[in-house]
């Protein structure tokens, strides 16, 4: 018995009552237990935030899903492999609260692609010779290769697995999910896999849907195959994704200098941005929900409104095929709400989503623009009374008055400065300055030109000039 599988034969058989059960042993070391710890790894020792999902989808029909803590995940594992029947058994790629869904997400950890090659023209080939190309053309377009592969029987899933991130990074990761699967889509990339409530084959289990039941087993790694290859979640996105995040920036900058001069300029990031500003608006709904309503239901009477800017939230943060059982979730979380109910209360917000998925526009201000809804804070604040304690007391971040922005925003910035090792008193920074200011004027005397300054103190061109200006004797 492999000791990188199970601990002991004998511990898992005391876990159970009957027969033995038969017990798979993969030959390539990754079987079920390194699986769910790639997956859901522990952090300094301690067992991973949220909860794994765990499913099967019985012979009859039936699902049935369940969930573990992630300090339980290989013991949970080996039980459902350990099940009579071991078909069909799937588990979370990411962490929950009280329910798989993308609004109790707790953290992110892996991004993957489901290839389903038998619909695309590689049917019919093996699962060897499509892994292959796979890989052949991920390396022609410069792309970073999966952490690893599998074999799904009828198809193969590529996982990339990142550091572990928090529900606010929703939004670059869906974006690199988009773009994964348009890059692989000539390998019949399944467009309807791509949320983060998504869940795949157990490695162990067995495939129903294939005519020998074949079992779900690794057929490439990157790096070893008890500890496959972890990107760094920014280095893959910025692989992935048609603007690195230097790009983004510079792009903004020339946009803003573009602007200044009357000039237009094509906003690369904008799909990005708005995803992020309702990532955001969404984290606040949720602490909103909680100091609100401490046990989680919303009364009759103010559920409406919450529900509904909650569910325009979600149609810019869940794909299409994703958003209607995410909107139907949230509801019967929050409200109780059947889904009937859910969807004739959200329906605006779900056609509109629909729309935009099918590519349609909608004219505003005279141009054509994405037909779902954009809201302003004020306009949110506004629908939902949001008062100005609330704000403070809840921790807001985007649904805030301006009193509240700009706290938060001089609170970043003296942040900024601690972790840059600058001086937070404005007093101090001044009689640095004049400091500054006395040697530029004297070297400046001496011959050295503005460039040779900024080089010399490593500073912006306008720090040495407004110290210099500050500096000079016609100042004071």
């Amino acid at each position: 018995m492999s000791a990188a599988v199970f601990k002991t034969i004998d511990d898992i058989l005391a876990l159970f009552d009957g027969p033995s059960p038969q017990i798979w042993v993969p030959e390539n070391g990754f079987g079920p237990a390194e699986h769910v710890q790639a997956l859901h790894p522990a952090v300094d020792g301690q067992r991973r935030a949220g909860r794994v999902a765990f499913a099967q989808l019985h012979q009859d029909g039936r699902w049935e899903e369940w969930y573990r803590p992630t300090g339980t995940v290989v013991e949970a594992a080996q039980e459902a492999l350990s099940r009579s029947n071991v078909s069909d058994i799937f588990l979370s790629q990411q962490t929950f609260g009280r329910k798989r869904a993308i609004v109790e997400l707790v953290a992110l950890g892996a991004a993957y692609a489901d290839l389903d090659y038998h619909r695309s023209v590689y049917a019919g080939q093996s699962a060897e010779v499509v892994k292959d190309a796979v890989l052949k053309h991920l390396l022609a377009e410069s792309k970073p290769l999966p952490s690893y592969i599998l074999s799904t029987g009828r198809g193969l899933l590529c996982v990339w697995l990142h550091e572990l991130m928090g529900a606010a990074a929703l939004p670059v990761w869906s974006a690199t999910q988009r773009h994964t699967a348009k890059l692989l889509g000539s390998f019949g990339a399944d467009q309807n896999a791509l949320d983060a409530a998504r869940v795949f084959r157990l490695v162990g289990s067995n495939n129903s849907k294939t005519s020998a039941n074949q079992r779900v087993h690794l057929i490439w790694s990157n790096g070893e195959a008890a500890s496959p290859h972890r990107y760094a979640f920014g280095d893959l996105a910025d692989s992935l994704l048609p603007h690195t995040r230097a790009e983004i920036k510079i792009l903004r900058a020339e946009r803003a200098t573009r602007n200044a001069d009357g000039k237009s300029i094509v906003k690369p990031a904008r799909k990005l941005s708005q995803a992020t500003l309702w990532s955001t608006r969404f984290q606040d709904l949720r602490k909103l929900r909680k100091l609100r309503w401490s046990d989680g239901a919303i009364p009759p009477g103010e559920r409406d409104a919450w529900i509904f800017i909650s569910s325009v939230a979600l149609t810019w943060l869940a794909p299409p095929e994703a958003m209607a059982r995410e909107i139907t979730a949230l509801a019967q979380d929050a409200a109780g709400w059947s889904e009937s109910e859910t969807k004739a209360r959200t329906s605006a917000a779900f056609k509109r989503a629909t729309a935009a998925a099918a590519g349609e526009k909608v004219e505003w201000n005279g141009k054509e623009c994405d037909p779902r809804y954009r809201y302003s804070s004020a306009k949110i604040i506004d629908m939902l009374e949001i008062e100005p304690d609330e704000m403070v007391k809840a921790d807001l971040r985007s649904l805030c008055d301006e009193e509240r922005l700009t706290e938060l925003s001089r609170k970043r910035s003296k942040d900024w400065r601690v972790t840059k090792g600058q001086q937070s008193d404005h007093g101090t920074r001044a009689d640095e300055r004049l400091k500054l200011g006395a040697e530029a004027i004297e070297l400046r005397a001496a011959g050295l030109t503005t460039t040779q300054l900024c080089e010399k103190f490593n500073v912006s061109r306008a720090t040495i000039t407004k110290a210099i200006k500050e500096a000079s004797p016609s100042s004071s």
